[in-house]
């Protein structure tokens, strides 16, 4: 741990413009992915890099180990990359989140959608990743798609105008996301915006109503395999992580899904939010009274 420190501290540099950030992911991916010049790759990782991606079971650690990885999963494959969305969340001086979905095309065996969470650091030779999680969705779309909806003429569903009487009044977030249509939300109550930090123009203009972009990266992992194995079981258990505000603060939320059907039929699954940190001061000035 100390040499650790010892190698990063001297170089840090702030700030770091979020423009930078988004410009060294794609030189990233663009090296390790699409052109596979595995030497300017590791030009842009520190040597204790930290690389987890579901193209391959397990974590790596160390250049070497990241290059060993990448020359074997991508020999022979040639790649293309198209990005959704980019987003970067400060965390603490000049180490920054990033956050995104983008999709593959080309190679048949890899092509679809993944999300990804990086942790980057400003130094005085640019900036340098030092940790890294790729989420990869099923290539045949959500593995939990109903035939039977995959054959009706989908229009986008908004839930909105008949739910917001029950829910816009509960003090838990709400979230429902269409299963037949490529998650995308059909339904978010206010209490949800309050708990992200985000008025509902902010969060569908700047991370595209994508709930991923601000998920905590040390957390995306986790969240996507508990969701996705909700949704395929029917099962429902509580299980926490963490979100990043707007504001660059983290929340911390209690989360339930359930799988249900929608206003016209279709499966959708709903999720709840309990504000850990929002409970903790609730009971605390309870406490005290």
């Amino acid at each position: 741990m100390l040499e650790r420190a010892l190698a990063h501290e001297p170089q840090k540099r702030s700030p770091l413009r979020k423009e930078d950030a988004r410009s060294f992911i794609v030189r990233l991916f663009d090296h390790a992915f699409v052109r596979q010049d595995l030497d300017a790759f590791a030009d842009c990782c520190f040597d204790d890099v930290q690389w987890q991606d579901r193209f391959e079971e397990g974590c790596f650690s160390g250049i070497d180990a990241v290059r060993a990885h990448l020359e074997r999963a991508m020999s022979g494959r040639e790649l293309s990359i198209a990005y959704k969305a980019i987003t970067v969340n400060e965390l603490s001086g000049d180490l920054v989140a990033v956050s995104g979905e983008a999709v593959f095309t080309g190679d048949v065996d890899y092509q679809g959608v993944f999300y990804f969470g990086a942790s980057c650091l400003a130094t005085d030779a640019g900036v340098l990743l030092t940790k890294m999680k790729i989420d990869r969705v099923n290539r045949s779309g959500h593995s939990h798609r109903s035939s039977q909806m995959a054959a009706m003429d989908m229009e986008r569903l908004d839930e909105g105008p008949a739910l917001d009487q029950f829910y816009g009044v509960v003090p838990v977030g709400i979230i429902r996301y269409d299963l037949s249509g490529d998650m995308l939300i059909t339904y978010m109550n206010q209490a949800m915006f309050d708990i992200l930090g985000y008025t509902k123009e902010q969060f569908y203009g700047e991370v595209g109503a994508n709930l991923r972009m601000i998920v905590h990266p040390d957390d995306l992992d986790h969240l996507y395999k508990k969701s996705v194995e909700m949704i395929e079981t029917g099962e429902s258990e509580s299980f926490s992580y963490r979100f990043i505000r707007r504001d660059g603060s983290v929340a911390r939320v209690l989360y339930r899904q359930c799988n249900l059907p929608g206003i016209d039929g279709r499966p959708v699954t709903q999720g709840m939010y309990i504000d850990l940190d929002e409970a903790e001061r609730y009971l605390t000035e309870g406490e005290g009274e």
